[in-house]
């Protein structure tokens, strides 16, 4: 019985109707592995990642001297926040500008210059404007970044 179970399938497969079928099933699963890898290729080349991921290392306020000091018991140190570097979207304390009026890149960054993302807001009624610099150029994986929003500056590192 095992052996007439062979001979069907290789009648099977030299009757020409069923080869054509046998090709024509290898070729589509081809062509939709190439389909799927060439539509991946987008993401796999692009030069650079598409968003920092950030976090919070020190946290200054400005002395009436105009001194940048320490807070006492900083409250944002340690905390992470997320930018969207092809909106300059932050996601994210103390920098969010989820409801910004405007969010602006002022330079996208490369291996010579720095991300830089400029908000504007007024949430409630008083116009604040946060700046956010990524030293971009920065060889190393992890990347220096300063913040500045309410008076407050920010420092530490985007990966």
């Amino acid at each position: 019985m095992h052996n007439t179970a062979k001979t069907e399938t290789h009648k099977q497969l030299t009757n020409p109707a069923a080869c054509i079928l046998v090709t024509f099933d290898i070729r589509h699963r081809i062509n939709r592995t190439f389909l799927f890898f060439s539509l991946l290729a987008p993401v796999v080349c692009d030069a650079g990642p598409l968003e920092y991921v950030c976090t919070i290392k020190q946290e200054l306020s400005v002395t009436n001297d105009g001194n940048l000091k320490s807070y006492e018991n900083p409250i944002e140190v340690g905390n992470t926040f997320g930018i969207d570097r092809r909106t300059g979207k932050i996601i994210g304390r103390p920098l969010s500008n989820s409801t910004a009026r405007e969010v602006k890149i002022i330079t996208q960054g490369d291996s010579s210059r720095n991300f830089e993302v400029l908000s504007a807001s007024s949430p409630t009624g008083k116009a604040t404007t946060d700046l956010v610099i990524v030293h971009e150029w920065q060889k190393d994986h992890e990347k220096a970044f300063i913040g500045l929003s309410s008076g407050t500056v920010y420092s530490g590192t985007c990966k």
